[in-house]
């Protein structure tokens, strides 16, 4: 999703490091990485990453790890160089998915530092995490929290490696809107960087629970195959949530969504 403007979280692209050296990341950051049978092994068998970043004390932080190749697993040691005392969470952040999220008030100031790891040993491949201060909009944009936007009106995005994504590999983002009462959803969504697709659902995972039954009227054997139109009836007043994604694994690139309701 592209971020707003107050909300821009610098994501820095960076490659497997020593296993002796630990990186350094900054709250409001995200960062990418690979794990690969070169990195260190903890005393689970797993290899992982070091992280360090200053804290302060009494800061509440979140980490979000997430990956479509591995099970996510963070550690947060107190000290420096993935040293020292430590505290893990692999509990795919209350999602239910490749994601794991960890929070914690930190006791002291100083340098702090996080293992990004596997929940099964000797695991490999991609992943992304990020560092927040809880309570930010750095933090909702981490989580990937769903975006509030009306009923009428377009919306200009981006999926990518940093976005949430719904098995088997499918980049998201999610929107929010408020019916006024029954209405019938017009979503016409565009890309040219891949095929787009979206989904309604009642849940605000965008991807689990009771959904919005769509009538698609793009076809795939249109001029312009990467356009996605459909309709559906919200059934009543409420909050729903969209979920723009693609139709193929690991695609990624802008799109614009067109959205509009009528009684």
């Amino acid at each position: 999703m592209k971020p707003l403007p107050t909300l821009a979280m610098l994501v820095v692209a960076i490659f497997s490091a020593p296993p002796s050296l630990a990186q350094s990341i900054s709250p409001g950051h995200a960062q990418f990485g690979s794990l690969t049978s070169d990195d260190a092994v903890d005393h689970r068998q797993a290899y992982f990453q070091c992280r360090d970043f200053v804290g302060v004390a009494g800061q509440s932080i979140e980490i979000v790890m997430r990956s479509i190749d591995v099970d996510p697993w963070i550690a947060l040691h107190r000290g420096a160089g993935c040293q020292g005392d430590w505290e893990d969470s692999d509990n795919d952040g209350g999602f239910g998915f490749e994601e794991a999220l960890l929070e914690a008030t930190l006791d002291r100031g100083g340098t702090w530092s996080f293992r990004a790891s596997t929940a099964e040993p000797q695991a490999t491949g991609d992943y992304m995490v990020g560092l927040a201060v809880a309570g930010t909009p750095e933090a909702a944009s981490l989580r990937g929290e769903p975006r509030v936007i009306g009923l009428d009106g377009q919306v200009a995005g981006e999926l990518s490696p940093a976005d949430p994504a719904r098995p088997p590999g499918r980049y998201f983002d999610c929107y929010e809107v408020t019916a006024p009462g029954p209405v019938e959803l017009a979503l016409d969504l565009r890309s040219t960087a891949f095929k787009p697709t979206a989904h309604v659902y009642m849940d605000s995972s965008c991807r689990r629970g009771r959904y919005v039954e769509l009538v698609v009227e793009s076809s795939a054997n249109e001029a312009d195959a990467a356009a996605f139109r459909a309709k559906g009836l919200l059934p009543s007043g409420g909050r729903y949530f969209i979920a723009v994604t693609s139709d193929g694994l690991r695609q990624t690139g802008d799109y614009l969504l067109d959205i509009s309701a009528t009684p």
